[in-house]
């Protein structure tokens, strides 16, 4: 869905853990990106959170972020996806530009696929980032 969405995880573990001792941050140890709002709260037997997201801003079509939720000793990533996928999006900013034409260009030459996203690089779908995905996404950036 692209407009604002509201999603409920329920948390279980054995350790009568209360909301304040779950800490939530980014997968990567940064705060959680600004367009999503978790909410956790205490439950009888379970903590739940609930995850409130703003609608996608103008242009932009995609975004996801990995969320871990942790209490000491334990953690749970969840990855929060919003909008449709573009395909060409090889750096997932939810547009289809030069920058993604220059990620795939680099991408395709020196084969490393560190900071692209495979799926969106791979226009053709024949499972190999080369001359023929980059020839599409310049079309595909070139038409927007």
């Amino acid at each position: 869905d692209e407009g604002p969405l509201e999603k409920s995880i329920r948390l279980v573990s054995s350790s009568p853990y209360s909301a304040d001792v779950w800490s939530v941050a980014s997968v990567d140890g940064g705060s959680v990106p600004n367009w999503l709002h978790p909410i956790i709260q205490n439950n009888v037997d379970f903590v739940n959170v609930r995850i409130n997201a703003a609608a996608l801003p103008d242009g932009t079509t995609y975004r996801e972020a990995t969320i871990r939720f942790s209490i000491p000793g334990a953690y749970i990533d969840y990855t929060f996806k919003q909008g449709e996928k573009l395909l060409g999006d090889v750096n997932g900013d939810g547009q289809v530009n030069v920058t993604d034409v220059t990620l795939l260009i680099n991408a395709a030459i020196n084969e490393i696929y560190d900071n692209i996203d495979l799926e969106a690089a791979d226009v053709n779908g024949d499972g190999i980032i080369n001359v023929t995905d980059v020839t599409m996404v310049v079309n595909i950036a070139m038409s927007n």
